[in-house]
């Protein structure tokens, strides 16, 4: 039995076939909704909390959970799950964005920070780390090469990709939406009118379209 719902996504080769992440794992189902067949369980109660997923297109096509604990993977068409190592094998893990022009390359959101792959998760590099909301100007620039403060992290939350313009990415954080053109070395916080209030958390940023987005918050 699906409970809460987490994150949907439709498979764009075949519409009838939707992923459902939920608290209690990882749904499938292949008729349109009508039909679903848990497809995942995990071994723990956040390893159960699968809260978005990816899809890589190209063969062999394959699905990339994240949940409360680490990042799972497996073929589609034979499912057999494995867990990816490393630093992101412990790691609550928010969001995973598949870019929309490389079908090797996915962005990570995680409580350690923001990660890349470029191999389907063979390695991966960390972006950032998170941000510091005490610096003098939390407007400006903030620059990942630079050593980062630690007194109040800003975590990402989510991702969004521009589909035009792939080095130019939105995360959505603890305080509000930040923004990189350079696929992900600077990053700018951006404030839109009505947005969120200081204290608020984005939880999800809509997919990108000609440079306009879209989000939901909460306080």
């Amino acid at each position: 039995v699906i409970t809460r719902i987490n994150f949907l996504l439709l498979d764009n080769e075949d519409t009838k076939i939707i992923y459902a992440a939920g608290e209690n794992g990882l749904f499938k189902s292949s008729d349109g909704g009508m039909n679903w067949q848990r497809i995942f369980s995990g071994k723990s109660a956040d390893e159960k909390n699968v809260v978005s997923l990816a899809l890589c297109r190209e063969a062999p096509k394959s699905i990339f959970i994240a949940t409360s604990h680490g990042i799972f993977f497996s073929p589609v068409n034979l499912i057999a799950w494995q867990k990816i190592g490393g630093a992101l094998s412990d790691a609550r893990v928010n969001s995973i964005i598949a870019d929309p022009v490389d079908a090797d390359t996915f962005f990570i959101a995680s409580d350690k920070g923001l990660f890349k792959t470029k191999n389907r998760f063979a390695s991966y590099e960390k972006l950032h780390s998170g941000f510091n909301t005490e610096s003098e100007d939390s407007t400006t620039d903030i620059d990942s090469s630079e050593e980062e403060a630690s007194t109040e992290d800003v975590f990402f939350r989510h991702i969004a990709i521009n589909a035009r313009d792939t080095k130019q990415i939105y995360a959505g954080t603890s305080s509000g939406v930040f923004v990189s053109l350079d696929g992900g070395d600077v990053w700018e916080k951006k404030v839109f009118s009505g947005l969120l209030r200081r204290s608020g958390d984005t939880y999800l940023i809509k997919r990108v379209n000609d440079g306009q987005i879209g989000a939901n918050s909460s306080s």
